[in-house]
């Protein structure tokens, strides 16, 4: 009966260890981090000073991108964003990041666009190969709305046609990435060999586009209920 209970004990201290150090695994990856800075303009110079650390003045490339990093320190309150144009002007913007921020960010990227307005998303991976981008000012219909889409692409790369089913019906979006380098949610199906699903989603009007015709399923199936692009 000791002996029985001597077991259980150092049982549980395995468990409790193996909880302990998921924790800290948990709470390393949130808080390591690459700053990347983007630029639809021809932008100089991007420096950042994130709490107490400075990071730059970096040289921005041709191609509008600058990279810091990584990081190793927990989110601040606030950053500072400095960047140069390409007539010399020195411009700067305070970022409030008291908001609470996406778990287990890959980067924090700041991006100029055409109007000279700066954006501030988290870019968080998903599964090792995709990376989604989450504004900092992202509402909370907007954030509803990426996670049923989220939903949709998951149930339809593991051929779930009911979860399919209830993710459309709430207002998924059934062409959720087909703009993007990733596979949408009808060429995510098609890539597991879901038939149900691929006829599901192109019966609700998922596009097609050339590049997802090299599955064979779905040049199969979009001249009976699809539609290519």
């Amino acid at each position: 009966m000791i002996g029985l209970f001597f077991y259980l004990i150092n049982q549980m201290m395995h468990i409790l260890t193996f909880l302990f150090l998921l924790f800290c695994a948990c709470t390393v990856s949130a808080s390591n981090y690459f700053v990347e800075f983007g630029s639809s303009k021809n932008v100089r110079a991007v420096s950042t000073k994130l709490g107490g650390t400075q990071l730059g003045p970096i040289g921005v490339s041709k191609y509008g991108h600058a990279s810091f990093g990584p990081m190793t320190s927990s989110l601040p309150a606030h950053a500072i964003v400095r960047w140069e144009t390409e007539n010399g002007e020195s411009r700067e913007q305070v970022i409030d990041f008291s908001s609470k921020p996406p778990l287990n960010f890959n980067s924090l990227k700041f991006y100029l666009d055409e109007d000279g307005r700066l954006i501030v998303s988290f870019v968080v991976r998903i599964g090792g190969w995709r990376s989604m981008e989450i504004p900092l000012d992202e509402s909370t219909e907007a954030a509803k709305l990426r996670e049923l889409n989220e939903s949709l692409y998951i149930a339809a790369g593991r051929g779930e046609i009911s979860s399919v089913r209830r993710a459309v019906e709430a207002g998924a979006d059934v062409n959720y990435l087909a703009d993007s380098i990733y596979p949408s949610p009808v060429r995510y199906a098609a890539n597991g060999l879901h038939k149900e699903v691929v006829k599901y989603l192109l019966s609700k009007g998922a596009r097609v586009g050339k590049r997802d015709m090299v599955a064979p399923m779905l040049s199969e199936l979009i001249n009976d209920v699809g539609r290519g692009e």
